[in-house]
């Protein structure tokens, strides 16, 4: 499965050249390892010059945009054996994320 975005409010041209949106993510329950897509090409878009999205239900996210990947966080709190923040794991089910909000300011 994928992660599904929904909700989107478009404003085409609104930052100069710049096309500005937000929407709703809802993450599925077989996160994969590196990310979920989240790609231009679901704006109609050709590229991605800012993603941002709130943190949701204790996970934060991050963007990468070469690969054009949503990844998600979590604070992995075992008396300091990992970094600050880990990726969730491969398969897990994050499910439960609906509805995170994602700012895009793209072409």
């Amino acid at each position: 499965m994928a992660l599904t975005v929904g909700n989107i409010k478009q404003v085409l041209g609104g930052a100069g050249n710049k096309n500005i949106a937000i929407c709703d993510v809802d993450f599925d329950s077989s996160y994969p390892t590196g990310g979920e897509s989240f790609a231009p090409s679901l704006f109609g878009w050709d590229s991605f010059d800012i993603v941002m999205a709130m943190p949701r239900l204790g996970y934060v996210f991050d963007y990468d945009y070469s690969g054009e990947l949503l990844l998600a966080y979590w604070a992995d709190n075992d008396a300091g054996a990992d970094g600050a923040l880990v990726e969730v794991t491969d398969q897990e089910d994050i499910s439960a994320i609906v509805d995170a909000k994602v700012l895009v300011i793209g072409a």
